[in-house]
């Protein structure tokens, strides 16, 4: 092999730390996807208020995907990163302390969901499109590969079983855990480096104006 050649397939750093914080928010995710089921049949065994969750947490995609993209495409996409994963961790901080002091209520968990949903389409729909600016276009293919196989594995063999074992322990355990997560996520967002707010084409002016 070529140096040149190990180092077109060499990933840098800055898609490293993208991958991390993707591990860790998606174990995070498995870790709430665990616990709140749990956390539903505790307070009701209505099966419909429970199945909701579901809901909220699907009804962003279809009210917030084409907006999102829109907006992703205009702003720089490391504070679109950023600011997702503040506000997740700030929804699932809040449903710890909710949990560690007081009751919490069904309606909250569906405010949970929707809010969470919210802020994985903008998520989920940035860290995909911010990967050329950090990788090559030849390796795209491997790096999204990556992402993929951490985001299966953080939120279906780490991230389940770890959320069930911790509610044991205590029940507000599992979302302040993935609060802190969010927090790591974005503080290994903030640190990638360059330049990642796209280029309007000339001569173009939709009258949108994002700072």
């Amino acid at each position: 092999m070529s140096p040149v050649k190990g180092d077109r397939q060499r990933l840098p750093g800055a898609y490293w730390r993208l991958w991390t914080a993707s591990a860790i928010s998606n174990t995070g995710d498995g870790i709430l996807s665990a616990a709140l089921p749990i956390l539903a049949t505790r307070i009701t065994d209505n099966s419909l208020s429970i199945g909701l969750i579901s809901t909220f947490f699907a009804i962003p995609w279809l009210l917030f995907a084409l907006p999102a993209g829109t907006i992703i495409d205009r702003v720089d996409r490391r504070r679109v990163l950023i600011a997702a994963d503040v506000f997740r961790g700030v929804l699932v901080g809040g449903l710890a302390l909710v949990a560690a002091f007081s009751d919490v209520q069904m309606w909250m968990l569906w405010v949970l969901a929707f809010g969470l949903g919210v802020g994985e389409v903008f998520f989920d729909s940035t860290s995909q499109t911010i990967l050329p600016s950090i990788v090559s276009s030849e390796q795209l293919g491997r790096a999204n590969g990556l992402r993929y196989s951490v985001e299966i594995t953080g939120n279906t063999f780490l991230g389940a079983p770890l959320g069930s074992l911790l509610f044991a322990v205590a029940v507000w355990l599992p979302f302040g855990v993935d609060a802190a997560s969010f927090a790591v996520a974005a503080i290994l967002a903030a640190t990638l480096r360059g330049r990642f707010k796209p280029d309007r084409p000339k001569g173009i002016n939709l009258g949108w104006r994002f700072e």
